[in-house]
């Protein structure tokens, strides 16, 4: 929660028509403009011709942000991307948006066209250093989670241990007819459904940490891990189907899940459900199915997973600070449905 903005913002530096020389800049692109120093910013962006046409915007706190320092391989491929035009808006006042600014980049003395080696390398470095602010934050928010479980009195501990052990007691008993695979099975998804349920009213909160603490790389979370379960599904196929279509099954259900990230890149953290209500539609269809036949399971499956997203949208109806949507209980239900899929694909390609 940084100052606001209350004057039309003017850029600083660069100034328009600038060019930026390797040494003479240190190795990095520094851009400033006027403003308060710890406000939020939207750096809006056109940049290259052609192949190397770009545009897009991103969030910045600050008034001075810095990139680099680079190498002069890494330099030299910036050049790529000339001229690079900017302007500095200010959120909900477009009166205070600052004049586009443009400036480019001189290539090094001694500019080569990138190889192909060089290309991956710096690739290799990027995706490293992008890895590197994504787990680094989880890290760190990890870590802040521990301290603050640390920091829970004694007696709260004993007290809610306490109350576990009694009720485990009171339904250890009904729940001993069930037999041990049913217990199993239908107590993952109690954890699960209650880990979903548990995580509502502070999941925004959390999310705004873990935003701070990997400088937005937490956005990609959803699309890394829909996109390593997919990976993980082809691997399956590859290694135990022999027939096509399972295949082309799996690339159009992959063209789905494309869709569904890309139309929700505005709302990233929605992204998640495509795992959360995937993952709880094949725990409920595995619990199911000691009990019923496939074709049953996934049908049931879907609708008390369905069900359970309904209340999850109902709970944030209730809650200060969440709001409820049918689009989100559409997702939940899509969501359900896709792993489904998913799980079928498996299972047929495994039979």
């Amino acid at each position: 929660s940084g100052a606001i903005p209350t004057e039309a913002i003017q850029v600083l530096f660069p100034r328009d028509g600038d060019t930026f020389r390797y040494e003479d800049v240190g190795k990095t692109v520094s851009v400033r403009w006027t403003g308060p120093e710890d406000a939020h910013y939207t750096l809006e962006y056109r940049v290259g011709e052609g192949n190397y046409h770009l545009t897009g915007a991103m969030q910045v706190r600050g008034n001075a942000p810095q990139y680099g320092p680079f190498t002069d391989e890494m330099w030299n491929m910036l050049a790529l991307y000339n001229p690079f035009a900017f302007r500095v808006l200010v959120d909900g006042k477009p009166e205070l948006n600052s004049p586009w600014v443009q400036f480019t980049v001189v290539p090094t003395a001694d500019a080569r066209p990138p190889t192909r080696w060089t290309l991956l390398k710096i690739a290799a470095q990027f995706w490293w250093g992008e890895a590197a602010l994504l787990f680094g934050g989880i890290g760190k928010g990890i870590l802040d989670l521990l301290r603050w479980m640390g920091s829970i009195a004694l007696i709260d501990i004993v007290s809610a241990a306490l109350i576990i052990a009694i009720a485990i007691g009171v339904v250890r008993a009904p729940l001993a007819r069930l037999g041990p695979a049913r217990i199993k099975r239908w107590g993952i998804v109690a954890l699960w459904v209650g880990l979903i349920f548990a995580t509502l009213s502070i999941l925004p909160s959390v999310w705004r940490a873990l935003w701070v603490h990997t400088q937005g790389r937490i956005d990609y979370i959803g699309t890394l891990v829909t996109a390593s379960a997919l990976l993980g599904m082809a691997a399956f196929l590859v290694i135990s189907c022999r027939r096509i279509w399972p295949f082309l099954g799996l690339i159009a259900l992959s063209c789905v899940y494309g869709w569904l990230l890309i139309n929700l890149s505005t709302s990233p953290a929605e992204r998640l459900h495509l795992i959360e209500y995937g993952l709880l539609g094949f725990l409920i269809f595995r619990a199911l199915l000691l009990d019923v036949s496939a074709s049953r399971a996934y049908i049931l499956a879907w609708i008390i997973t369905t069900l359970i997203g309904l209340g999850d949208e109902g709970v944030q109806w209730i809650l200060p600070t969440r709001v409820f949507e049918w689009a989100d209980v559409a997702l939940n239900a899509a969501s359900s449905g896709l792993g489904w899929l998913g799980v079928a694909l498996l299972r047929k390609g495994r039979s």
